[in-house]
């Protein structure tokens, strides 16, 4: 379990949680960064988005930077790419 704090608020998550989170989840288009699950790839923001809903967390998108995002989710254990 990883610990990390987000716009002032406290969160714990773990790899497992983030795969749940994007079964099924169609893609949006790739900007810069991207990381994959189950041979997709998906853009890094829009992982970390999917985890807050799932969590119940309710953030605006600006909230979420790419640099939070590629942080936390390296911290969970992914690898995340620049294409």
């Amino acid at each position: 379990m990883v610990q990390f704090t987000l716009v002032g608020r406290q969160v714990e998550a773990d790899g497992g949680e983030v795969v749940r989170a994007m079964a099924k989840v169609a893609p949006r288009p790739i900007r810069r960064y991207f990381m994959e699950i189950d041979g997709t790839r998906y853009p890094a923001k829009q992982v970390l988005e999917r985890l807050l809903e799932v969590k119940g967390i309710a953030l605006y998108a600006a909230d979420v930077t790419s640099r939070d995002a590629n942080r936390i989710l390296r911290k969970l254990g992914f690898e995340v790419m620049a294409i």
